[in-house]
């Protein structure tokens, strides 16, 4: 939810994102690009971890599989946000999107 906040009140910084192949390719930047890459994974994974250990989700996916659904939810997100003009706010239609994939991993029906 903090991304979302954040990414909605700054759009601009949804080239960084968009642009991280680039990014990576470049000398000059791929070092602070790639150990944004991973301690953002390792926050994510280890929270997910959490949530399997706890039985807060099922462990259908692992927490490395599920950062990789949830990651690709955030950017393909960012992506529709620079191409098609949406109605409703960045961090909501992420946080819905996001909320239906891990609600549907609690063992519990939508």
């Amino acid at each position: 939810e903090t991304y979302a906040t954040y990414y909605e009140s700054y759009p601009e910084i949804t080239a960084i994102v968009l642009n991280y192949e680039g990014l990576l390719h470049n000398t000059d930047t791929r070092e602070t690009i790639t150990a944004c890459i991973v301690e953002r994974a390792k926050f994510l994974n280890e929270l997910l971890d959490e949530g399997i250990s706890n039985g807060e989700i099922i462990d259908i996916y692992t927490s490395q599989e599920l950062s990789m659904m949830l990651m690709g939810i955030f950017e393909r997100c960012l992506l529709d946000r620079r191409v098609v003009y949406h109605q409703r706010g960045f961090k909501q239609e992420i946080m819905e999107t996001m909320r239906k994939l891990l609600k549907s991993l609690d063992g519990r029906d939508i």
